[in-house]
């Protein structure tokens, strides 16, 4: 704290309480100190025995410097000190008190020397510590103090050494005149140290007063509603805001309590909060001149009330109810959307028990992208329009309805089981497809097929969406316009936990004994090249010992965020395969290995793919990656620092799926493939001539300016084939070679080429 107020508040105890004890105190062992010193000089009473009088003098000099540290810490504080010399004057009073003994007890000759081991770090602390505060601050005291200090110093060596061996008249009387100016010094100090206090004081009053003052100006006129009340809630005073707002509710002259204004319960929790934490801030609607209006409150302990403050945030509140709806209703229907309605589920499911029903209807309206197509959007708007209001006459609360997409919606019925929800959606059925819609005079036929399920307790929201749609799919394969009900048993709901089950499990685990290496033969279209190139796919074994595609374990992992350890499996045994096999390695043309965009991203993936190449240079010269278009061009930059690393190293990279993408003519010359695969899409149905061929050929062409090969995938027949020579394409794969067979298979079977040599012949 700033001196001045350190000083000021000390200097006030001073004066009014223990200073003058304490400066009595030490007055009093001055002329103790000067009667003994200097009536030794003059003579003393017959009844003092001489050895006694030593051990008076010695004590009365230690009294004097104990209580002159006790008077300097009163007056002064210790702020302004060292801490060595705070550390001194603290152990004034102790060390005093132990040096007393000493002199009281002391044998003939030693009350000298114990009271100068006592007094002089005593002198020493005193004057350092006065030129410390001396340094720090000008007040009239310190220039006081410091003068009465230095009297009493001389004053307190006569009077050891009349205590040592006598002194003469002449010394005695320096003693008294010294003691009296070191008397006259600090005495002036109290007093001056009194009068500033005294008139601080008043200062200070008379800005409490101001304070107070300003205070009740600002209360009454700030504009916003301030009320006071007890810690019992009782009001003790309002300003004129309050009084605007709250004034029909509170009434001068009589006890107005606060739940008048805000409530029994909200009044009863805002002063339990207030009276643990000091603070308390809500939002509340309360009722003012016939309007609810919402207040942010802000309620503070002050001494023994609380003081309040109220915001009117209504505007604000009634913009953030606005956004609200808007974030959980669409735009169109107005009913719930997808977020809305999942946090309706989300309720129902968290509160469902053993002996709850809670069931669902999925809708979801049949042949309305022809509607879109032929009538136009407008008419496709009208339709759901009317779908929705229609849902609405049939579903009454507590059941919701909302929007889920474009063309489905989804009802919640709390309290229907199975068989009940059952029969609702007949209703619904019916009131759907019973009559048209009128549309421009048009007469638009509504179809729609219904899924029905019943929530189990434990079940999770996207557990049961996914579950609903299955029962609505099941309606639409069964020929649409149906409705389909399935129960927690259903092999469907057994399918979507199976999965997610068999996707937690991959986050820890790779299942890598039932993983599988295919290769299918990638064949050259020119040059009547045997060399063996292929592509390394995977496959996965079932508990039965039966290969399958990796649908199941892929989807998984592109959940469960586990393609990158996928990717490390296949490239990994690859690698090694190749490796074991070197004379097999050497003969290849080129084997493709694929990497999904998430491992592309993976840095721990990337560096370990970059390890293993490193360490295997002559295969990696056989390998070519394959990135998928749309992965390669999402992160540019990204993508060709990897292709640049793969380069450096000695593989090749092909980019798949191409032609799927949007940008792939602009941004080819930014990625030095080596190989573009042309999507299958664009394969299919290419012996018929058409804008697929126009497609194949750009491709080609760009393919050939940038030094790039060709292949295409998906070739199935001869007549595709003779149509992909023709076109001038670089490779063909597909099943008019071979199906994906166990990469060992390759190590000594050759491609059967019959299908090409047909079509050059």
């Amino acid at each position: 704290m700033p001196f001045s107020h350190s000083f000021i508040s000390r200097a006030d105890a001073v004066a009014r309480r223990d200073a003058k004890v304490v400066f009595g105190a030490w007055l009093a062992a001055v002329l103790a100190m000067v009667a003994l010193g200097a009536g030794a000089a003059t003579g003393l009473p017959a009844w003092l025995e001489p050895g006694l009088l030593p051990r008076l003098q010695a004590g009365a000099a230690v009294l004097v410097v104990v209580a002159g540290a006790s008077l300097f810490r009163r007056l002064f504080g210790e702020e302004l000190v060292g801490r060595a010399t705070r550390s001194s004057l603290r152990l004034a009073t102790p060390a005093g008190a132990f040096f007393l003994t000493l002199v009281a007890g002391a044998t003939p000759g030693v009350p000298v020397p114990a009271a100068i081991v006592a007094v002089v770090p005593g002198i020493v602390a005193l004057a350092v510590g006065s030129l410390q505060v001396l340094r720090a601050t000008a007040s009239r005291e310190i220039h006081w103090y410091l003068a009465g200090l230095g009297a009493l110093t001389p004053a307190i060596a006569l009077a050891l050494a009349a205590a040592a061996g006598g002194i003469t008249t002449a010394l005695s009387l320096v003693l008294v005149g010294a003691a009296a100016l070191a008397a006259l010094g600090w005495g002036a100090a109290v007093s001056v140290a009194a009068a500033s206090a005294r008139g601080s004081l008043d200062v200070a009053q008379d800005k409490l007063i101001e304070s107070a003052r300003k205070y009740r100006h600002v209360y009454y006129s700030v504009p916003i509603a301030l009320v006071s009340v007890d810690t019992q809630g009782n009001v003790l005073r309002w300003n004129e805001m309050a009084q605007e707002a709250f004034g029909h509710l509170l009434e001068q002259g009589r006890l107005n309590p606060l739940s008048a204004v805000l409530g029994e319960r909200a009044t009863a929790a805002l002063l339990a909060a207030v009276g643990e934490h000091g603070r308390h801030r809500s939002e509340l609607r309360i009722e003012a001149g016939g309007e609810v209006r919402t207040y942010a409150v802000d309620a503070m302990a002050a001494g023994s009330d609380i003081e309040l403050s109220f915001g009117d945030v209504s505007e604000r509140s009634r913009l953030a109810a606005t956004l609200e709806h808007i974030a959980h209703h669409d735009f169109l229907t107005h009913c719930l959307n997808r977020r809305g309605l999942e946090r309706e589920i989300d309720k129902l499911l968290g509160s469902l028990s053993e002996r709850d029903h809670a069931s669902f209807l999925y809708v979801d309206l049949d042949r309305f992208k022809t509607i879109n197509d032929v009538f136009g959007h407008a008419a496709g708007d009208a339709i759901v329009l009317e779908v929705a209001r229609r849902l609405a006459a049939q579903l009454r609360p507590p059941a919701t309805v909302g929007r889920i997409g474009g063309d489905e919606f989804m009802a919640v019925l709390p309290g229907f089981d199975l068989a009940a929800a059952k029969a609702q959606a007949q209703r619904v059925f019916a009131s759907l497809t019973r009559e048209t819609v009128d549309y421009e005079g048009m007469q638009l036929n509504v179809e729609a097929s219904i899924g029905v399920i019943e929530a189990t307790p434990g079940m999770q929201t996207r557990e049961l969406l996914a579950y609903a749609d299955e029962a609505c799919a099941q309606s639409k394969r069964a020929g649409r316009g149906r409705i389909t009900a399935l129960d927690a048993g259903h092999e469907a709901l057994l399918n979507y936990r199976a999965e997610k089950l068999y996707g937690t499990q991959l986050r820890f685990r790779l299942p890598t004994e039932r993983m599988r290496l295919y290769a299918q033969p990638i064949v050259p279209l020119k040059g009547g090249s045997g060399v063996l190139s292929y592509e390394v796919l995977l496959r996965t074994e079932d508990e039965h010992g039966r290969i399958e595609l990796p649908s199941r374990l892929l989807a998984a992992a592109e959940r469960q965020g586990a393609m990158p350890a996928i990717d490390r499996f296949m490239l990994t045994r690859t690698v090694n395969h190749l490796a074991d096999h070197p004379g097999h390695a050497m003969a290849l043309g080129f084997v493709c290995v694929n990497l999904s965009g998430m491992s592309l991203n993976d840095e721990r993936f990337v560096a370990d793919a970059i390890s293993l190449l490193r360490e295997h240079r002559a295969i990696a010269s056989r390998l070519c990656l394959e990135i998928t278009e749309s992965v390669a061009l999402y992160d540019i930059t990204s993508t060709r620092r990897f292709v640049d690393e793969m380069h450096a190293i000695g593989a090749s990279i092909a980019l798949d799926d191409f032609g799927a993408g949007y940008t792939s003519f602009a941004y080819l010359k930014e990625l030095p493939a080596s190989l573009l695969k042309i999507d299958g899409q664009f394969i299919n149905g290419l012996a018929n001539g058409g804008k697929h061929q126009g497609i194949v050929r750009a491709i080609q062409q760009v393919g050939r300016e940038l030094g790039m090969k060709c292949l295409a995938e998906w070739v199935e027949d001869t007549a595709t084939l003779q149509a992909l020579i023709e076109l001038d394409v670089d490779y063909a794969q597909g099943y008019v070679f071979s199906r994906a067979r166990p990469i060992e298979h390759w190590l000594d079977e050759r491609v059967d080429l019959a299908p090409l040599l047909a079509c050059q012949s």
